[in-house]
């Protein structure tokens, strides 16, 4: 078992929460970050000079959330992810 990141955790509650889809939630939450690290950028370092954020960050960006939906369409088609144990409704 490898935990998520606090990032993951927070995507998911929040999806969960307002009955987003995780994909959809996740696009604008990589969205977000990503425009607030070119602001400070901007902020910190002067215009048009970006540090820490190259054309692989952006491309990540744009393109993360959209795979994360494919291919969780794919396995939730042959995979079933519901809970084995009903411990969550315990601990609510």
């Amino acid at each position: 078992y490898i935990s998520p990141e606090a990032y993951e955790l927070f995507v998911k509650e929040v999806s969960l929460k307002y009955n987003f889809k995780l994909h959809k939630c996740k696009m604008v939450y990589d969205y977000a970050s990503c425009f607030v690290s070119i602001i400070l950028s901007f902020a910190f370092f002067g215009m048009w000079h970006f540090v820490g954020i190259n054309f692989g960050t952006i491309l990540c960006t744009l393109v993360n959330g959209w795979l994360i939906g494919r291919f969780s369409a794919l396995l939730e088609k042959h995979y079933d992810f519901s809970d084995k144990f009903n411990l969550r409704k315990m601990f609510e």
